[in-house]
């Protein structure tokens, strides 16, 4: 930061050049009030999952991984909305690796959360699956929690300093 006038630096190889590339909003805001809300739906198949309520689980996972491809989705598109490229400058760089590492953590969400719902329609929901769906759940929260601070980070941080 210390090394420009101006932050985030500016981008000379876009076309035409951009002096100050300032992520766009839009669909960032719209991840972070999905996966917000997404946390009480987290919550109530948890809930159900420890009642041992199967149909209301597989509901519940299934609409949760639905969601994380959502979400998934949108992040690709976050990439293009920064206004700049991975390899343009260092700030540049951090920008997609930050996002990165999230998408990676989303991945991992979905991928968890599509084998549990596909592993509920062949087996019966016990004690055992009712506690790896509450640490997904933990996990998811977690997923969210990071998101905030990516997303005052990246979006406001560009903005603020």
């Amino acid at each position: 930061r210390q090394n420009f006038e101006i932050w985030p630096p500016p981008n000379p190889f876009a076309n035409p050049p951009i002096l100050r590339p300032l992520p766009a909003l839009a669909w960032p805001t719209v991840e972070l009030i999905v996966m917000f809300g997404s946390c009480g739906l987290m919550a109530w198949t948890d809930r159900a999952a420890r009642e041992l309520r199967q149909t209301a689980t597989k509901i519940g996972m299934w609409v949760m991984f639905a969601l994380t491809l959502g979400v998934i989705y949108v992040r690709f598109g976050d990439f293009a909305g920064t206004g700049v490229r991975f390899n343009d400058n260092a700030y540049a760089s951090l920008v997609w690796t930050i996002l990165g590492t999230h998408l990676t953590y989303l991945l991992a969400a979905g991928g968890e959360l599509f084998i549990m719902a596909l592993y509920l329609h062949s087996h019966p929901l016990d004690e055992h699956q009712a506690h790896d769906i509450s640490l997904t759940g933990i996990y998811w929260y977690w997923v969210v929690a990071t998101w905030v601070v990516v997303y005052g980070l990246i979006y406001f941080g560009a903005r603020c300093l």
